[in-house]
């Protein structure tokens, strides 16, 4: 008896060649100014629809991306930290994470 293939996809393959997130607690989150506290790239992703150009602003410009030394150092995603470097906007940076997030399970 010829065996039936299935449609369905398996979950180890679904998650395959992706890698596990990278999850904080306690003081290694990032703490939104007058925000929310973050432990993972989708936490940042969510924190980024929703919080304001100041807020933004305060972690972003001048020199500095607080967003993007957070990823490398607490979350050990050298990529997304490079690229979120170069954002300057609050979109482009959700978009960077969004991005980012594809390579996770």
């Amino acid at each position: 008896m010829k065996k039936k293939s299935s449609s369905k996809i398996s979950p180890k393959k679904a998650a395959k060649g992706k890698k596990a997130m990278v999850t904080v607690s306690g003081g290694a989150c990032f703490w939104v100014n007058n925000g929310p506290i973050l432990g993972n790239l989708r936490d940042l992703e969510g924190a980024l629809k929703r919080m304001t150009d100041n807020q933004f602003r305060h972690h972003v410009g001048k020199g500095k991306n607080d967003f993007a030394a957070w990823v490398r150092s607490a979350l050990s995603d050298g990529d997304c930290a490079k690229r979120l470097a170069k954002t300057k906007t609050k979109n482009e940076a959700r978009v960077c994470v969004s991005r980012a997030l594809a390579k996770y399970r």
